[in-house]
């Protein structure tokens, strides 16, 4: 196949920026106000309605965001179909196999989340969701670090060789 002709030179671009563009997507929520007397019980009874507000906002945020969200997953991972139709080179699969099972991975955390930000109304439920924050911070972080490095190393491939076409 002609490398002009090659319809991999349009579907590997448009995953690469469609994958960055997602990972770029951020949720504006300003931080609670914490208030700080020095004496941390009558902090946290001061606090806790604050920190009951901001868990709500948050959410509402991150639903809010579902919509695009889950249309900007999709489309990563419709394109990441798409480009391993056309090709059986391993230098590309790979990489797209990598980021579009990653991209269903946060799809589902993401859809497990807001519904725990939701139903956060009690102290243990707060705990309970803090600990899940904190994990799910630390997957997104170190899931998004391996998309970015699987996307880099597509970039430098696709820009240098010749693709074998399926």
């Amino acid at each position: 196949m002609n490398a002009r002709n090659d319809p991999l030179d349009d579907l590997i671009p448009r995953f690469i920026a469609e994958a960055v563009e997602f990972l770029a997507m951020k949720a504006d929520v300003d931080p609670p106000p914490k208030i700080d007397t020095g004496n941390p019980v009558l902090d946290f009874m001061q606090n806790w309605e604050e920190v009951k507000r901001h868990i709500h906002r948050c959410g509402q945020a991150l639903a809010g965001r579902q919509p695009e969200v889950a249309q900007r997953l999709d489309n990563i991972i419709s394109l990441g179909n798409a480009i391993k139709k056309l090709t059986d080179d391993p230098n590309i699969l790979n990489p797209v196999d990598g980021v579009v099972m990653r991209m269903i991975d946060e799809r589902a955390e993401y859809g497990k989340i807001i519904p725990q930000m939701a139903n956060a109304t009690s102290i243990s439920t707060v705990i309970s969701l803090i600990g899940e924050l904190l994990g799910f911070g630390n997957r997104t972080i170190a899931r998004r670090k391996e998309i970015a490095e699987m996307l880099e190393a597509m970039r430098m491939y696709n820009g240098r060789s010749p693709r074998r076409s399926a």
